[in-house]
């Protein structure tokens, strides 16, 4: 099955290189290995284990892929842990981590956007193979990852996507029909009302260390649907593990991570290319400085609204108004499936 690659306004750094991007993806119901061998047959690699819980698929072109249990007790268990008890604890753990509470992650390298198509290929062939995801249990709390490269690392830069995200990300959450296990948990929690004020104002234009100081002080945590944390550490990893508990877990890198689209696998016309395009629109709307202005001159104005005697329709509602109206989805191949319904973004 072929995807069509929806491209972002940036599709190269400030250096001129190709971008980025790492996927993640959730999975239940199949054992560890069984997922590593699909992988490892779609992107002509092989597999070996590392660990109980750690495989790698190693020989593709573009790098090498993980298939790990997403628990990191588990995985320091399989590293460091007493052959023995490891082993005793090998087939109680094995139905858990086969995707009732604890998905399997399949992590992809770095891949360039025009070769992105192979993750697609990586996810519809382990749905073939009876991978599940979010809406196979209640308990399915999974999803997508992204993580693209970073067009550009300057604090402008780095603030219109934030904005955009902002403006957008009510609206993402129920165009995504993001699932209600997801919105439970605390993975995916939303910017603080404080924080959206604080970017959102036309006058706030921070340097670097700002930009850093005031994300740190609203978010000093993972767990956001797009989660800054990995960006910013690579800008000033001493700055930003110095404001963590759990700095152990901030993986070091250039990207954007964008958590919020759910593990669509085993759903009828599954493609990792839909939720991807759920991100172009935010790079989209982030990359014109007077669309952007206009929309948060649009967000203000609402909020002042709700706080008056005004009765006004949900921002939700507003942004699709405003959606529609814009150029953000002109593109024919914002298109994609979801519950077996066909969408257009």
């Amino acid at each position: 099955m072929s995807a069509d690659i929806v491209m972002p306004p940036r599709t190269r750094t400030r250096s001129g290189s190709e971008r980025r991007v790492g996927v993640e993806i959730e999975l239940a119901s199949l054992p560890i290995e069984e997922a590593c061998a699909i992988v490892a047959s779609v992107v002509h690699g092989h597999a070996r284990r590392k660990t109980e819980y750690e495989w790698i698929v190693e020989g593709a072109s573009e790098g090498d892929y993980r298939v790990e249990v997403g628990s990191s007790f588990l995985k320091r268990m399989g590293r460091d842990g007493p052959d023995g008890l490891v082993e005793s604890m090998g087939e109680k753990l094995a139905s858990l981590f086969a995707g009732n509470i604890t998905p399997l992650e399949v992590c992809c390298p770095p891949i360039p956007l025009s070769e992105l198509e192979v993750v697609n290929r990586v996810g519809v062939a382990l749905a073939d193979g009876g991978a599940r995801g979010t809406s196979d249990s209640l308990l399915h709390a999974f999803g997508i990852h992204f993580n693209p490269e970073a067009s550009s690392t300057s604090p402008d830069d780095l603030v219109a996507v934030l904005r955009a995200f902002l403006l957008l990300a009510d609206w993402l959450e129920k165009r995504l029909q993001v699932d209600v296990s997801r919105r439970l948990t605390t993975f995916i929690e939303p910017f603080p009302d404080a924080y959206a004020e604080l970017v959102l104002n036309r006058d706030y234009a921070p340097d670097q260390a700002t930009l850093i100081d005031d994300y740190l002080r609203h978010n000093p945590t993972r767990n956001r649907a797009l989660d800054v944390l990995p960006l910013l550490a690579h800008l000033d990893e001493e700055r930003v593990m110095a404001a963590l508990d759990d700095d152990h877990l901030v993986k070091v890198r250039p990207t954007w991570h964008y958590r919020l689209p759910n593990s669509q696998l085993g759903q009828p016309g599954f493609s990792v290319m839909d939720d991807w395009g759920s991100w172009v629109v935010v790079e989209r709307l982030a990359s014109s400085a007077p669309r952007l202005a206009k929309w948060m001159d649009e967000w203000r104005r609402h909020r002042s609204g709700l706080g008056g005697l005004l009765a006004l329709p949900s921002w939700t509602s507003r942004c699709q108004e405003l959606v529609r109206r814009s150029s953000l989805l002109t593109d024919p191949s914002f298109s994609y499936s979801l519950s077996g319904r066909r969408r257009s973004w």
